[in-house]
């Protein structure tokens, strides 16, 4: 008798912790599409808002330089350099290393 009652007690506790399973995951279910509905409620809310803004926020300035530092670098700035840090001529034809100072090819 007891072995009866502890198997009805254990399945009862089991089917019991299945409805409650069965109920978080139907929860966490419904809980997703919410998530998912604002998700992309506010998404659509930020497109609509930067493409009315988008206009305005692009100014156009006849002056602006397009970000590229080094248009106007040339070899004969980088001979100048080196004639001015190092105190000699460089060699003709040879790339010189701006950070090292020193030829990186031509000579072992």
């Amino acid at each position: 008798m007891k072995t009866k009652k502890r198997l009805n007690a254990r399945r009862k506790l089991k089917e019991k912790r299945k409805r409650e399973q069965e109920l978080n995951v139907k929860a966490k279910e419904t809980e997703k599409e919410e998530n998912k509905k604002r998700s992309l409620a506010g998404m659509e809310k930020k497109k609509t808002d930067s493409a009315e803004a988008e206009p305005s926020s692009k100014k156009i300035r006849p002056n602006e330089d397009d970000g590229d530092v080094d248009t106007e670098h040339s070899e004969d700035d980088d001979a100048e350099w080196y004639r001015r840090e190092i105190g000699e001529e460089p060699e003709s034809g040879e790339w010189i290393c701006i950070f090292l100072a020193i030829p990186i090819w031509g000579r072992p």
